[in-house]
């Protein structure tokens, strides 16, 4: 399991995802680097667009965020935990490395406790968990 799952969950409606125009650009445009389709060599041209489709329809768009967050190992992923904080998010799912940091974070927990960042793989747990 993994992101297409999490997308799959969101086509069928037992989740929301909220998407900011910038940010699914930065998703479009890592999915088609050369070195993460060598990697993902399973998840085709197709399969990748598809899923990005389904994002943009199904995802509930947010077309602004007040930035705030600040993060100096990666600032570019500070938009991230902005949109997270603004839309009062259960979950940030994310491969990302300094993102997942993140969630040690004690001043980040301590303002937002409701915020979890986990991967893909985490976060399908802990939905198809619930009730």
């Amino acid at each position: 399991a993994g992101k297409c799952a999490c997308v799959d969950e969101l086509f069928a409606g037992r989740i929301v995802v909220f998407v900011h125009p910038e940010i699914l650009s930065e998703i479009d445009d890592f999915l088609l680097r050369p070195r993460v389709r060598k990697k993902y060599r399973q998840v085709g041209h197709f399969r990748t667009a598809d899923q990005s489709e389904k994002i943009r329809k199904f995802g509930t768009w947010v077309p602004s965020v007040k930035r705030g967050f600040e993060l100096d190992r990666d600032p570019s992923d500070a938009l991230f935990i902005d949109l997270a904080i603004a839309t009062n998010a259960d979950f940030l799912v994310s491969r990302d490395k300094d993102l997942l940091d993140l969630s040690a974070d004690e001043n980040l927990a301590a303002k937002h406790p409701n915020l979890k960042i986990v991967d893909p793989y985490e976060f399908l747990v802990a939905v198809r968990e619930k009730p």
